[in-house]
């Protein structure tokens, strides 16, 4: 919304302008007649700013170009044969991925289609599970790795005894009405139920020598 103020700004600065030079019959050399500047919308990297990328991609803007660099992305055509940069193909990932959101709405803030969008999140999914998860994703190999890690989760809120952490997603609902119904609606406003999924085998040395 912030970006798109600005440029709305920006054209209404020029045409006042180009009003009052209209008006006045004042000739300028065309070197100095200010440009409006319009940042391309299908360039999320030039479009938002640092602020605005991150809050809508959950990555900076460096990491997502060193993320792209090491991802074998090749251009991908759409239905219509256009070539779908390699960038592109990955913030249409990324925003599918961080915002939850319809195929059909992440297509239509970049003008692609919805299958072009499934393409793409298919891609890098399959990507950065094949290229990176075993590079970025580990888990402690020692005995003593454990104690490591519970001592650094003791530093952070003195809470003892944690080696890992998992998270959990919320699953859009309909309202479900009721007496109720106001129990389902999460921080966001919305009503969803909070699901949290984990398949763990826990072969020794691992002190809980439990399984979910």
């Amino acid at each position: 919304m912030a970006a798109d103020d600005a440029d709305f700004a920006e054209f209404v600065e020029f045409a006042l302008f180009v009003r009052e030079v209209v008006n006045q019959g004042v000739n300028l050399p065309a070197e100095n007649v200010p440009r409006p500047r319009f940042r391309d919308r299908q360039n999320p990297l030039e479009y938002f700013s640092d602020g605005e990328f991150l809050y809508r991609y959950r990555f900076t803007k460096e990491t997502v170009v060193d993320l792209l660099a090491r991802l074998p992305v090749e251009e991908n055509d759409t239905n219509r044969g256009l070539p779908i940069p390699p960038m592109l193909q990955l913030l249409i990932a990324l925003r599918f991925y961080g915002a939850g959101t319809f195929q059909v709405v992440t297509g239509d803030l970049v003008n692609v289609s919805q299958p072009t969008v499934c393409r793409a999140v298919k891609r890098m999914s399959e990507l950065i599970a094949g290229c990176l998860f075993r590079a970025e994703v580990t888990f402690p190999d020692r005995p003593e790795s454990f104690h490591d890690i519970a001592c650094d989760f003791y530093k952070i809120a003195k809470f003892p005894g944690v080696t890992g952490c998992i998270d959990c997603t919320h699953v859009r609902i309909k309202a479900p009405g009721g007496p109720n119904g106001e129990v389902y609606r999460n921080r966001k406003g919305y009503f969803s139920i909070n699901v949290q999924v984990s398949s763990l085998l826990v072969p020794p040395p691992h002190p809980l020598r439990a399984s979910i």
